[in-house]
């Protein structure tokens, strides 16, 4: 460990180092939310409005089932999975630099 009470160099200074996240993940999260809060959406609603022109009505539990199951837990599962990773330059290094 450095002993840093003497000095001031550049990895003791006050504000901790901010690293840039890296493209590809960003593009990623961003297809990710367009999927689930645009694209599902936009198809959902049209079906659900043929069907109810139908005839054929969900009640709200069942509405709120198919939501959590296209929409929430599609969603959850891959953000607890690209947290769940380890990244950046402290994990590369094995220590606590």
């Amino acid at each position: 460990m450095i002993d840093c009470d003497d000095c001031q160099p550049a990895h003791c200074s006050a504000a901790p180092r901010q690293f840039p996240a890296p493209t590809a993940p960003r593009l990623a999260a961003m297809g990710l939310d367009a999927t689930t809060y645009l694209i599902i959406p936009a198809v959902l609603i049209p079906l659900g409005l043929l069907l109810a022109g139908k005839g054929i009505v969900f009640s709200p539990l069942v509405v709120n089932g198919i939501g959590l199951v296209l929409v929430i837990a599609p969603a959850t599962t891959w953000a607890a999975w690209r947290e769940a990773r380890p990244r950046g330059p402290r994990w590369a290094s094995g220590g606590d630099d």
